[in-house]
């Protein structure tokens, strides 16, 4: 026992710090790597470095020009980390959880994954999304954001028109990062509800393409789980009583509206125009730019005004067909002069079939776990060797070393 103890504390530590070699878990942890500069528009991202091209050709997220060549810089290490090997002494992993174990076709070699199925339960795939005995997991705040990937960002150094006027006739000005529209027309009428619309590119619904993927032949899926963030500020002018701000989302079945009152602090969501919820806001917030983030995760519409949850709303899927759009969320005002900065479009990680359709666990049919085993999935679904296409999908409890520091 003396020994056992000195070889698992003292020889190999409490803290070990690791390199990522592989793919799997992009992005959220990155292998070898290369960083890429956009010839059309100079965006900068990464790409697997197994997934570059002998041309230097790649297709940018922000610009969306197709394979033109671009400046690929020399191939970076993988993400250093540290592995906590006390994290699971005393509790078991939680969904959502990165866990690091001994990989049990390999068991010389260490692998990162993240929980999705916990003991006992039965675990499927539906739509990109995790269901366990039946029922969609949902994710906090916290969980959503540490899953989330970015879509669109509108910044100084990214300024683009996928966010533009419903109408030729808006009132809805970009400057620079930010927009901004008046609470009254010219004629000093207050102005009716004006529409500010997120297209993604080339008419295209938000699918589940990776940057850091170039070059991987996969089926793309539309993806309604997305998440709106900015931050909205109302000028110092005097507002309308009735003055709102709308924010508006589709999961491609209904439509979701969160009404705003800042002068009342009213906040009403509506769904297909019924209201749902209703509650409000502290009003002294709107003296100062406010973030909002409004999602559409796993079934549930969430609201959050500074980090701290507003309401979430769960919900189950309605009937009919699915109806994606490229204009899946709006910013709607009326009465009031708003400025809005820091617009970004994120998306939920979409879990389905390997790149070329492989995939034997938890998609057609639930796999039932075992009393000591997990459903462990990669982030970079289209590429991770996991739950889904090992022999035995549950990982033993046995193999578990511990947990990346740092990371949710």
């Amino acid at each position: 026992m003396a020994a056992l103890l000195c070889r698992t504390w003292l020889l190999w530590g409490l803290i070990v710090p690791v390199q990522i070699a592989g793919d799997s878990m992009a992005e959220t942890l990155i292998g070898p790597h290369h960083q890429v500069t956009c010839a059309a528009c100079n965006h900068i991202f990464q790409i697997g470095h197994l997934r570059r091209r002998d041309d230097n050709a790649v297709i940018c997220p922000r610009c969306h020009e197709s394979r033109k060549p671009a400046h690929v810089d020399p191939l970076k290490p993988g993400q250093g980390v540290l592995i906590d090997r006390t994290a699971f002494q005393f509790r078991q992993p939680r969904r959502w959880e990165l866990v690091v174990f001994r990989c049990p076709q390999r068991g010389n070699e260490l692998c990162v994954k993240r929980v999705v199925g916990l003991p006992d339960e039965s675990v499927q795939i539906r739509e990109g999304n995790i269901y366990t005995d039946g029922q969609v997991c949902r994710k906090s705040l916290r969980q959503q954001r540490a899953l989330r990937q970015m879509v669109d960002l509108v910044d100084d150094e990214h300024e683009h028109s996928r966010w533009a006027g419903e109408t030729p006739t808006t009132a809805w000005r970009q400057r620079g990062a930010h927009f901004v529209v008046p609470s009254h027309d010219a004629d000093g009428q207050p102005t009716p509800i004006d529409w500010l619309v997120y297209r993604h590119g080339d008419g295209r619904p938000i699918t589940d393409d990776s940057a850091y993927n170039q070059n991987v032949t996969q089926r793309l899926n539309d993806v309604a789980d997305i998440m709106l963030d900015g931050r909205f500020q109302i000028d110092s002018q005097p507002t309308s009583a009735d003055g709102e701000l709308i924010l508006s989302m589709t999961d491609f079945r209904d439509q979701f509206e969160v009404q705003i009152t800042p002068a009342t602090g009213a906040t009403v969501l509506k769904r297909n125009g019924q209201s749902v919820w209703q509650g409000s806001f502290d009003i002294g917030v709107w003296k100062r730019p406010v973030r909002l983030e409004l999602s559409l995760f796993d079934r549930q519409v969430l609201l959050a005004c500074d980090g701290r949850v507003c309401f979430a709303y769960p919900y189950e899927i309605s009937d009919g067909p699915r109806r994606p759009t490229s204009s899946p969320m709006a910013i709607g005002v009326r009465g009031l002069p708003l400025k809005v900065e820091g617009l970004t479009v994120w998306r939920d990680l979409y879990y389905g079939p390997l790149a070329g359709g492989s995939g034997r666990h938890g998609l057609a049919q639930p796999c039932l776990l075992g009393t000591d085993e997990f459903f462990v999935l990669g982030d970079n679904s289209p590429i991770s060797l996991d739950s889904r296409v090992w022999p035995q999908p549950g990982l033993a409890a046995k193999f578990l070393v511990g947990k990346p520091l740092g990371l949710d």
